[in-house]
């Protein structure tokens, strides 16, 4: 995804659904060093065992799934 980076995308919908309490962080199952690195290292992507996860416990649409595992591709 040209312009576009996993973090930027991650925190977009992230950011929508902490605020309206659909998700907490606890319940991500996204290891604590991955989320730092989100927020301190421009252009990290966690592996793909990470965006599965987060793609069920944040309860994505099939729209932001999509959107998610576009960067597994473009890692491996």
């Amino acid at each position: 995804m040209s312009n576009k980076n996993f973090a930027r995308e991650f925190f977009k919908i992230y950011d929508r659904k902490v605020s309206c309490g659909e998700i907490i962080f606890k319940n991500l199952g996204m290891p604590h060093n991955d989320f730092t690195m989100l927020c301190t290292t421009e252009g990290h992507v966690p592996p793909a065992d990470v965006i599965e996860t987060l793609c069920l416990t944040m309860k994505l649409s099939e729209d932001e799934k999509a959107i998610f595992r576009s960067f597994i591709a473009e890692e491996d």
